[in-house]
Parts: structure tokens; sequence; C-alpha cells
């Protein structure tokens, strides 16, 4: 590791993940399957009694925690999130809680899990560090998130205009080193998803509650969606790329 000291990212476009909490599961494939890919590194639960998951929405991830451990608190930001979310592991403890802020002074957990949402941060090292603070000294942080080079298509047509501004999987390694943070492990994989559609594709995208920097006017818009489908076409569909990255982090 360099040691260099990285610029927070710049602000991404606002997510509205609680305007879209009832939309959100129909045009989640990509975070389903990002969610599944993470669960694979969830410890035994005789390794770990307690762990709390941030960030939770509607449980995609909140589902493969219902495996023993003996308390687990899923939390949002979003109360209709939450909702959605408590339907898919009824036993669970659920509070409103902002990722971003600091946990209570009195709480340590053995684990914290966070998939699909650490790229959404304004200061993810500043994140990552009031994460540590809130871990037992033998604790885990789990995350998944998304890299560089995801959504490149979409950058290419919109001139670099995306639902968030990617890092490498190299710079988040640098963003976990200044936080402190130890790094166990660390994989990352790419996916191309297709669609129907470059109309089709561009709803996903927004049903999830991402969005472009900026708003379209409709003629921008259908223009996009033909330079899109101009250049990203597999037959009769479109694609997209994503890079799933998943780590392991401790004290």
């Amino acid at each position: 590791m360099s040691g260099q000291t990285l610029p927070p990212p710049p602000p991404s476009a606002s997510p509205r993940f609680a305007d879209k909490a009832a939309s959100y599961d129909a045009h989640a494939g990509v975070q389903s399957d990002a969610a599944e890919w993470l669960a694979e590194w969830l410890p035994e639960p005789s390794k770990v009694r307690h762990c709390i998951e941030l960030g939770a929405g509607t449980g995609l991830f909140t589902q493969h925690l219902k495996q023993g451990f003996e308390r687990v608190i899923s939390s949002d930001l979003s109360p209709e999130m939450i909702q959605i979310c408590r339907s898919r592991a009824r036993d669970f403890e659920y509070r409103i809680q902002d990722a971003w802020r600091p946990f209570p002074e009195d709480e340590a957990w053995q684990l914290i899990c966070a998939a699909a949402l650490l790229h959404w941060s304004p200061n993810p090292v500043q994140s990552l560090r009031q994460w540590a603070q809130a871990l037992t000294q033998d604790g885990r942080i789990l995350l998944s998130l998304f890299a560089k080079p995801s959504l490149p298509e979409l950058l290419e047509v919109t001139g670099n205009e995306g639902p968030v501004s990617w890092k490498s999987p190299e710079e988040w390694e640098q963003y976990f080193e200044q936080a402190g943070l130890r790094l166990q492990r660390m994989e990352y994989i790419t996916h191309r998803y297709t669609f129907a559609s470059a109309m089709a594709f561009w709803k996903t995208l927004h049903g999830t509650g991402a969005t472009v920097s900026r708003r379209l006017k409709p003629s921008a818009m259908f223009k996009l969606f033909r330079d899109y489908e101009s250049r990203f076409s597999s037959g009769d569909q479109v694609y997209a790329t994503w890079t799933f990255c998943r780590a392991e982090l401790s004290l």
C-alpha cells in the first residue's frame, strides 16, 4: 500500500430509496445477486452471536442472516424500506438508523454488515471509522459495494454522468487503510446484465432509486436511449456492466 491519502469522492446524486420502496424489489436483480454473493462470506453463528445490518433496504441481504445468530438488528434510514424488510424476517429487531452517523456510544458489535451501501457514502473514510468504533476488538465488518468499472456504457453515452462516482477496488483498499481497518480478504467480479431496451434499463435504475446527476429533457432522454442502443446492443437486447466488490475488515 502506498499510504497516499485519497480525497473524499465528490457528492453523488442523492438516491431516492424511500420513494422507491414499493418498486425496489421488482428492479433489484443486480442488488439481489450482490447480496447473495456477500452472504457466502457470512461466519458461522457459533462464531458470532450478534450482528447489525446497515442500509438493510427491503431485506435482500437481511434474509441471508436467518441462520441462527443470537441477535440481529436490521437498520435503514427509510421507514418504508424497513416495513418491507420486516416482512422477510419477522423475528429480527429493526430500527431507523442513518448509516453515516455515529453509533450509540454504548454499542459494540461482533459483526457489522453493509450490502451495496458504502459506495453511496458522501465520505467513505469517515463512515468506516464510525463503523470501526462500534466493533468489538475481534469484530468484523462485512460489506459489498459496486466499484469501477460499473455502468461504463451509461457513462459513455451521458458524458460521464452516472448515479454515483465509482471508485476502483484499489482506491477502496486505500479508503480501508485510511480508516484504520485491516483488510482480511477482498474479491471483485464483473457481471453483464441484459435488458429489453435502453428504456427498460433506465427504468431499472430509477426503480431502485438511482438517478443521474441532472434531470434530462424528454428529447435528450430519447437521444440517450437511441445512442445507448446503437452502441451497446447484443442481438435484440442492450447490456450494462456492473463490478461487484466484497470485503471483510477488522480492527
